[in-house]
């Protein structure tokens, strides 16, 4: 018999990669799944609430757009402790090259932002917070 002293517990493995100007992230292949968080970089001044709202906005649509899937498929979770946003793509990881499909989204994800950005009030996401 094991006894709980002698379990021993694996933590995730996750990829930072910080290569992006509107989000640092790190990532995680856990199981079949693709595990994503997405942190406000600190040298980001952004307008307030942007991270909850037009963020959140531009995640979720471009995250459905991307993956071609809904929940509950895909779950995204705003994490307040840590300003951050949790993701978390169902059955993704065992798809061919998960770790190239993870950052060509990170990079399409960029790109939507630094264009609301560059052109506040242009885009169907604009900056309104809420």
């Amino acid at each position: 018999m094991m006894y709980e002293k002698d379990q021993q517990v694996k933590g995730i493995d996750f990829i930072f990669v910080g290569d992006y100007s509107t989000f640092d992230a790190e990532y995680a292949i856990v199981g079949d799944d693709i595990v994503i968080h997405l942190f406000h970089p600190q040298d980001k001044d952004y307008p307030a609430k942007f991270w909850t709202g037009t963020f959140e906005r531009i995640l979720d649509k471009y995250a459905q757009e991307y993956w071609e899937a809904t929940y509950p498929k895909l779950q995204a979770a705003y994490t307040e402790e840590y300003d951050s946003w949790w993701l978390r793509a169902f059955g993704f990881g065992k798809s061919l090259a998960p770790q190239s499909k993870v950052k060509k989204f990170f990079k399409g994800l960029d790109q939507r932002i630094d264009a609301v950005l560059e052109v506040p009030g242009s885009s169907e996401y604009a900056l309104n917070p809420f």
